[in-house]
């Protein structure tokens, strides 16, 4: 017995609609960075975030979206800055 008539439509339909339901979210949190300088060593030996209280979720196109879209519970990513190995300070730039 021979493949089903229409079954190459079905397969390329499901994966359609599993394309529909991905976004991609991107989550935008407000907070500061500590940069730590070493006027001996002449350079940044350490830099660290600190998050604040509010987030905004936007899609790849700028739109809003709620993080209940990310799932419920929300996954958690920690802001891990990699620390400074060689940087050295920049001379200013004159605009």
């Amino acid at each position: 017995m021979g493949p089903r008539r229409g079954s190459i439509f079905s397969n390329i339909f499901k994966i359609s609609l599993v394309e529909l339901h991905r976004m991609i979210i991107r989550k935008i949190t407000e907070g500061y960075v500590i940069q730590t300088y070493d006027t001996e060593l002449g350079r940044f030996v350490s830099q660290e975030f600190i998050a604040g209280g509010h987030c905004e979720y936007e899609d790849v196109n700028g739109e809003r979206v709620g993080s209940a879209e990310m799932g419920d519970p929300e996954p958690y990513l920690p802001f891990e800055m990699v620390p400074p190995a060689t940087s050295t300070v920049d001379p200013p730039r004159n605009n």
